[in-house]
């Protein structure tokens, strides 16, 4: 039987990771003597170590069941750079690749078999799994087996049939990272644990400062993800949008503003309805470039492992705390210090009222989405209670901070030297300010850079473009970073 020791020792020659966090040792113990182990770890909480390293350790077959292709050959791939034989077998592969991973199989020289759920029930796999000696069966994201889940995939539910199937049964490792009390039970349930190791996670992860900000207008929203881009300079920034449409705008007009505003990053915009070449070519580029600036849907995120984001944005409400959870959890995954902002307004209930209405216990995850916007609670603390665990007050969140009487996170601050000019092109007595906040940021310098502004026309600029230039050009500020 491997010991503790070997597995140390793999995780600091091949993981080059100096110790296990305090959730794996216990999970990496269990998986070693064999038992059947359901664990919740947050977003980035070192999941695929804890059946990895045990995988590679064991002399039998690790299948890895995954609901996204993306998230499979991310893994896969990052095993094969560290010479270990690992196969991912899904609907892209063409025949000389499948024929390849057959021969791998055949000859039981894999180590790591990675498939959808939907791509397992097939019986063309079942039939070669029958020859195999399948020693940990790992289920991952398994809150797709519940219908509460918000993520839940039918095929899931058929997979504890199969398991039934085997002899012997191989050992099961269940792994996520959002799973309320309910969605536990059913796991559980469905997956026929024999005397699991139970980990859940210990709330939210202490690096992360939560916030939430009421801007009932677009012009407003824009005005803050400006100025919270301005105040992380030199980062990789990951800004959530509910909807394709809402990508390509803001993807738009960031672009737009680039030049004036001095972003010195790439500006990406990332959705579902882009073609899979395109997908994955922005995937890499984010992945591989040391800053940049991530506009996408929730269909971005899931299999990309980026240590440094500093900042995420949610332009528009989650459509769940499941959601929510699990974005922000992309943050800070260096264990430094990273800032999550929710920018809401009245018009994204609306939004996800249409998206939403149709799925399982919606009507109860809206009251908990909008319980945790509005209590004066610390956030991670209402998080924490909506996946059924207790901690302490995070003392940093938005809620804590004006409870501790701190000043706002300095994150969500305009510049100072924004601010003087602001105060400025007040004086002319302009109607609606959010405009003159977003010519303060931008600070153009000629017609054609006012024109790019949102909310400027051409009735604005014939009134107020001459009063408003002789000030941007007479402020004489650098261009703000």
């Amino acid at each position: 039987m491997p010991t503790l020791a070997e597995a140390e020792t793999i995780l600091r020659t091949q993981f080059h990771l100096s110790k296990f966090r305090p959730n794996q040792f216990p999970i990496i113990q269990a998986a070693l003597t064999g038992r059947d182990v359901f664990a919740i770890l947050p977003t980035g909480g070192g999941k695929s170590v804890c059946f990895q390293i045990p995988g590679l350790l064991s002399q039998q077959l690790t299948i890895v069941i995954s609901p996204l292709i993306a998230l499979m050959v991310d893994q896969v791939t990052g095993l094969k750079r560290k010479k270990f034989s690992a196969e991912c077998w899904h609907s892209q592969l063409d025949q000389n690749q499948e024929q390849h991973l057959l021969a791998q199989l055949t000859n039981q020289n894999l180590k790591f078999l990675y498939l959808s759920p939907e791509k397992l029930l097939s019986s063309k796999v079942q039939r070669l799994l029958k020859s195999q000696t399948i020693g940990l069966l790992v289920i991952d994201e398994a809150h797709c087996i519940s219908l509460w889940g918000h993520d839940f995939r039918p095929s899931y539910l058929k997979i504890s049939g199969w398991l039934e199937t085997l002899s012997p049964r191989p050992q099961v490792m269940a792994l996520t990272a959002t799973a309320t009390p309910t969605v536990q039970v059913e796991i559980k349930k469905y997956l026929n644990l024999i005397q699991p190791l139970v980990i859940t996670n210990e709330g939210q992860r202490s690096n992360l400062q939560l916030q939430v900000l009421n801007r009932n207008s677009p012009t407003k929203k824009l005005i803050s993800i400006l100025t919270l881009i301005q105040n992380q300079p030199q980062e990789t920034i990951l800004i959530y949008c509910a909807t394709r449409s809402e990508v390509e705008l803001l993807t738009r007009i960031l672009r737009r503003l680039q030049f004036r505003l001095q972003f010195h990053r790439p500006i990406l915009g990332y959705h579902g309805g882009q073609t899979k070449q395109l997908r994955q070519s922005l995937q890499i580029q984010f992945t591989e470039t040391s800053a940049v600036i991530m506009i996408a849907t929730n269909a971005f995120g899931m299999g990309i492992d980026k240590p440094n984001i500093r900042l995420i944005i949610h332009a528009q409400l989650p459509s769940n705390l499941e959601n929510y959870a699990q974005e922000i959890g992309r943050a800070g995954r260096d264990n430094l210090s990273a800032t999550t902002v929710l920018l809401v307004s009245e018009f994204d209930w609306k939004i996800q009222l249409q998206l939403a209405a149709h799925q399982p216990y919606h009507d109860f995850k809206m009251t908990w989405l909008r319980q945790f916007i509005l209590s004066s609670q610390c956030r991670s603390q209402t998080l924490a209670e909506y996946f059924g665990q207790k901690i302490l007050v995070c003392g940093q969140c938005d809620n804590c901070r004006q409870k501790l009487k701190l000043t706002a996170h300095p994150i969500s601050q305009p510049n100072p030297k924004t601010f003087a000019l602001y105060q400025q092109l007040k004086k002319l007595k302009i109607p609606y300010l959010p405009t003159l906040k977003l010519v303060a940021l931008t600070q153009p310098h000629s017609i054609t850079e006012l024109s790019q502004i949102p909310g400027v026309g051409s009735g604005w600029l014939k009134k107020w473009s001459g009063a408003v230039l002789a000030l941007t050009q007479a402020h004489q500020v650098n261009r703000l970073l």
